[in-house]
């Protein structure tokens, strides 16, 4: 059974690209105070801006920079409400106008710090676990080798109604 998407507007196709970069941002957002530091955003907001304007602040974050034009495209919202949420953020200080109504996050989201921490504690978690394994092995086998070389009683004994030959 083949599935007609092209009739369906909200499916999107999405490549490996935009796939890391949503399991990225999910990983991440755990470690990123969103409402808390975005603040309530005030009554002057229309409710399509008023409910975008978190979600705009913790983009404006993670990228390290927006624009009216991309939280148009990104959040598909009217260019007037992607004014608003953006006048929003510079007066509540989350981002700076820049160059080209481009603007830029004052606290953006330092990846090689939130990476750096997260790869090294499993590699030194491994490393230790490697090396007990390791000497347990090396244990086992020293057992093993002592045990086999000497000879016990049982070995020793010549009593040819115990050790039939065929």
């Amino acid at each position: 059974m083949t599935r007609n998407f092209r009739d369906r507007a909200y499916i999107h196709y999405m490549n490996r690209r935009q796939f890391t970069f949503s399991l990225g941002a999910l990983t991440a957002a755990p470690l990123i105070p969103t409402l808390a530091s975005a603040g309530a955003p005030t009554a002057a907001l229309s409710s399509t801006a008023a409910r975008i304007y978190p979600w705009a602040a913790q983009f404006t974050r993670v990228n390290g920079q927006a624009s009216a034009a991309k939280l148009v495209q990104v959040f598909r919202i009217s260019p007037q409400a992607a004014a608003e949420i953006s006048a929003e953020l510079v007066s509540k200080g989350v981002v700076t106008p820049a160059a080209g109504g481009a603007l830029q996050a004052v606290k953006p989201v330092n990846w090689k710090a939130l990476y750096a921490g997260h790869t090294s504690a499993p590699v030194q978690a491994v490393g230790k676990l490697k090396g007990k394994m390791r000497d347990a092995l090396e244990n086992s086998l020293k057992e093993a080798t002592v045990s086999e070389s000497e000879p016990t009683p049982e070995d020793q004994s010549t009593d040819s109604a115990e050790c039939p030959r065929a």
